[in-house]
C-alpha cells in the first residue's frame, strides 16, 4: 500500500469493562446472519469525530455492530474456546504477575552489556511463559508485556510461541487484549517469513533438529487461514476482529506493514514510546518477500468473503464502521480489487447506492478506495453516471467533496480533466473564498495538470481572474496574493494578519511543477522578493515548502535555482544550526553550482566546531561531505564537480519567452 491506511483504535482502558449491549432495532433485523449478529443503535453525541464529521453532520446513521466476546474457558486439561459466551477469564496467580512486572521494570530499564545476556534474559522470560501462553495474552497487563517480549525474541522463539497459540487463533482474534498480541504476532511474522526467505534467520543457539521439529512460520499461517475458515466475513464486523482481519491480509499480500502510530490509539503510541516497546526493525519498506502460496491463500480468503455474501450483504458491509476497512483494503489487492468493485458497483438499485456511499460518512472511504482502483472503463462509467454536471454540488457536500477530490486525483485522460476544470472554473472564486471552503478541490486540480501540460495556462488564467490580478502591474503581487489567500484588493487593505495559509503554499507548489512557460513570473517573483522577506520565509513552516519546491521542481531551470541561491550566500552555517532552517540548506545544497557549493563549505568549516556539537548540524556536515573537504580538498572537488554534470543534464533549459528571443538562440548555437 501505497501502503494501506489502517484506522486507529483505542486499546482502551486495560481491565475495564466491556461496553454493554443494546437492543436490536427492527429496521435491521433482517440483516444477513453471517454479517450481522446482533446491531446497536448508536447516539450522535457518542459518534467519534472524524475528518468527514468535523464540517458538519451526516445526512444518515448508520448501525454499529458488535460481536459478543470471546470466552476461553481455563481447566486443568487446559484452554477451551467458547465463541459464543462472553468473558469469563481467570486473572495470572499473584506470583507470576509479579514476576512479570519485574521483568517489565528490567526491560524498560536496563541496558544489557551484550546481545547475548539480552537473549539469556528474553529465553528465561519464554520459559516461564511456557504452558500459559493463552492466560498472558488474554490478561490485561500480561499482554502488554508479552508485546514487549515478543518484539525482543529471536525467529525461533517467535515461532514457537506463533504455534502455542494454534486451535485458538479465532478466538483470540475477537478478544479485547488478545487480538493486540496476535496482531504484534502477525507483523512479526512478516519479518521471519521475510528473513526465511532470504536465509538469514535470526535463530542463536537453535540447533536443526529443533528447527526441522517445529512448523515454519508459513505453515502456521497456512494453519491459521485452516482454522478460521469460513469465518472470516463474521471478523469483518467485530470490533477487535476487523484489525486481526486487515492485518492478516497484509502479511499475504506482501504489502507493507503500517507504523505501530497507525494502528494504535495516541496515548497507546505514547506508552510504548516511553516504556521502551517501539519495534526494533525499520519498517519502510514498501513490500515484503512472501512465499508463492500466500497468493493462493489471499486468493482463497476473498474467495470465502465473495461466495459467502450476496451482493446487497457488501452493501451493508460498505456501510458499516467497522466492516468498510475490511473492503477497502479487498478491494486494494492486486488481481481482485477490480472484481469486487464490479460487484458493489452491481445488482438493484445500484445507481441509488453509489449516490449514498459517495455522501456518506462511511461509505465515502470506500468510495474513494474504488475509484482509485478502478479500470480505466470503470473510471469512466462512474465519472460520467456520478459526478459529471454534478460537481458543484458535491463540492459544497461536507463528505462527498472528499471523493470530488479522488476522482480529480485519478483522472485516466486530459480530456476527462479538461471537462472538470471546464465545469468548475467559473466557480473557483466560490470554492477558494465561499464559506464552504473547498480549497482542497482547486489544489487537486492543480496537482493533475502537472500531467497535462496542455491545461496548465487554463488553470493558470482561472486563478489570475479569481484573485483579480490579470492586470500586467499586478502578476508581480500573484505570489503574495495565493500565499495568504486574499485577493488583490483585500490584500491592499492590509488589515489582515500576514500568516501564510497552508492550502495557498500548495497551491504554488503544485504551480511550481507546471512548465516554465506558464509559471515564469510566478519563478521572477519570488526570485525578485527582498532579501528579508525571503529570510522570513525560509524560518516559516509553510512559505519554506514552496522554496524548497523551487529549488527541487525538475521544470524551474538551473538557472533560476543558482539565483535563488545566491540570495543566502552567507547565512548557510546559521540555517546548518536549526532544525528548520537545516532543511532548506540540504535542498539548496543538492540544487547549487560548484562555486556555490565552495562558498557554503567554506561557511560550515568556518563554523566547523558549533556544527559539529550541534544535533542537526552534524547531519549537514555529513551532507555536505565537509571532513573530506577539510583534509582532501583535491577529492571533495572532484566528486562534487562530477555529481554537478550530472544534475546539471536532467535540467531543462532556458526557453526563449518571444520570437526575437528564439532567432539569437538559433544565431548563438
Amino acid at each position: 500500500m501505497d501502503s494501506t491506511e489502517f484506522k486507529k483504535r483505542k486499546r482502551g482502558k486495560r481491565g475495564g469493562k466491556s461496553d454493554k449491549q443494546a437492543p436490536v432495532n427492527e429496521q435491521e433485523a433482517d440483516a444477513p446472519e453471517a454479517v450481522v449478529n446482533e446491531i446497536v443503535e448508536t447516539e450522535t453525541n457518542t459518534k467519534k469525530k472524524t475528518r468527514r464529521s468535523k464540517r458538519g453532520k451526516t445526512i444518515d446513521e448508520f448501525p454499529v455492530v458488535e460481536q459478543p466476546e470471546t470466552h476461553i474457558e481455563w481447566t486443568e486439561a487446559g484452554p477451551q474456546s467458547n465463541l459464543n459466551t462472553g468473558f469469563g477469564f481467570e486473572e495470572l496467580d499473584s506470583e507470576t504477575r509479579q514476576y512479570f512486572k519485574e521483568m517489565e521494570d528490567i526491560l524498560e530499564t536496563k541496558e544489557f552489556e551484550t546481545p547475548d545476556e539480552k537473549y539469556m534474559f528474553i529465553s528465561n522470560a519464554f520459559n516461564e511463559v511456557n504452558g500459559k501462553e493463552l492466560i498472558i495474552a488474554s490478561d490485561f497487563e500480561g499482554s502488554r508485556i508479552l508485546e514487549k517480549l515478543l518484539k525482543s525474541a529471536s525467529d525461533f522463539q517467535i515461532r514457537v510461541f506463533a504455534d502455542r497459540l494454534t486451535g485458538n487463533y479465532e478466538g483470540l482474534f475477537k478478544h479485547q487484549f488478545a487480538s493486540h498480541v496476535c496482531q504484534t504476532l502477525l507483523m512479526l511474522a512478516a519479518d521471519v517469513i521475510e528473513r526465511d526467505l532470504q536465509g538469514r534467520s535470526i535463530n542463536p543457539d537453535v540447533d536443526d533438529e529443533q528447527l526441522k521439529s517445529l512448523p515454519s512460520m508459513e505453515d502456521i499461517i497456512k494453519s491459521i487461514t485452516e482454522e478460521i475458515g469460513s469465518q472470516w466475513g463474521v471478523l469483518m464486523t467485530h470490533s477487535h476482529g476487523s484489525y486481526m482481519v486487515r492485518t492478516f491480509l497484509n502479511v499475504l499480500a506482501g504489502e507493507s506493514l503500517v507504523e505501530e502510530t497507525q494502528i494504535r490509539s495516541k496515548k497507546s503510541s505514547a506508552y510504548n514510546k516511553n516504556h521502551n516497546n517501539t519495534w526494533e526493525t525499520k519498517r519502510g519498506k514498501k513490500n515484503r518477500l512472501v512465499p508463492s502460496s500466500f497468493a493462493q491463500i489471499l486468493s482463497d480468503i476473498v474467495s470465502v468473503v465473495s461466495n459467502g455474501l450476496t451482493v446487497d450483504d457488501f452493501k451493508v458491509l460498505a456501510l458499516h464502521p467497522v466492516a468498510n476497512p475490511v473492503l477497502q483494503l479487498l478491494v486494494a489487492i492486486p488481481g481482485t480489487g477490480k472484481g469486487l468493485v464490479g460487484v458493489l458497483l452491481s445488482g438493484t438499485n445500484a445507481e441509488e447506492f453509489i449516490k449514498k456511499l459517495i455522501e456518506n460518512q462511511v461509505g465515502s472511504h470506500l468510495m474513494e478506495k474504488i475509484i482509485l482502483y478502478a479500470s480505466a472503463e470503470q473510471y469512466k462509467v462512474l465519472y460520467k453516471s456520478f459526478f459529471r454536471s454534478k460537481l458543484l454540488n458535491l463540492c459544497n457536500h461536507n463528505v462527498g467533496n472528499f471523493v470530488v477530490q479522488k476522482v480529480i486525483e485519478c483522472v485516466h485522460k486530459e480530456k476527462q480533466l479538461k471537462e472538470i476544470v471546464e465545469e468548475l472554473q467559473d466557480h473557483f472564486e466560490h470554492l477558494l473564498f465561499g464559506k464552504f471552503n473547498r480549497t482542497g478541490v482547486i489544489v487537486k486540480i492543480l496537482e493533475s495538470a502537472t500531467k497535462y501540460p496542455k491545461l496548465q495556462k487554463l488553470c493558470v488564467d482561472t486563478l489570475h481572474k479569481v484573485f483579480h490580478s490579470t492586470e500586467a502591474e499586478r502578476k508581480s503581487e500573484f505570489i503574495n496574493l495565493v500565499l495568504y489567500k486574499k485577493n488583490y484588493e483585500k490584500f491592499q487593505e492590509k488589515i489582515f494578519v500576514h500568516q501564510p495559509d497552508t492550502q495557498g503554499s500548495l497551491i504554488i507548489q503544485h504551480l511550481l511543477h507546471f512548465t516554465i512557460e506558464n509559471i515564469k513570473f510566478l519563478v521572477d517573483s519570488i526570485l525578485k522578493l527582498p532579501d528579508t522577506t525571503l529570510l522570513l520565509w525560509v524560518k516559516d513552516p509553510m512559505a519554506s515548502r514552496i522554496l524548497e519546491t523551487l529549488l527541487s521542481s525538475e521544470t524551474v531551470p538551473k538557472k533560476s535555482k543558482i539565483e535563488l541561491i545566491q540570495h543566502f550566500m552567507g547565512g548557510f552555517a546559521k540555517f546548518a544550526e536549526d532544525k528548520f532552517t537545516s532543511r532548506f540548506v540540504d535542498k539548496c545544497w543538492v540544487a547549487a553550482s560548484y562555486e556555490q557549493k565552495e562558498q557554503i563549505a567554506q561557511e560550515l568549516v568556518d563554523k566547523y566546531t558549533s556544527l559539529s556539537n550541534s544535533f542537526v548540524g552534524k547531519f549537514v556536515l555529513r551532507n555536505c561531505q565537509i571532513d573530506l573537504f577539510r583534509k582532501r580538498k583535491d577529492e571533495w572537488s572532484a566528486f562534487q564537480k562530477k555529481s554537478n554534470k550530472k544534475s546539471t543534464s536532467k535540467q531543462p533549459e532556458d526557453k526563449p519567452t518571444n520570437e526575437i528571443d528564439e532567432f539569437f538562440s538559433k544565431k548563438n548555437k
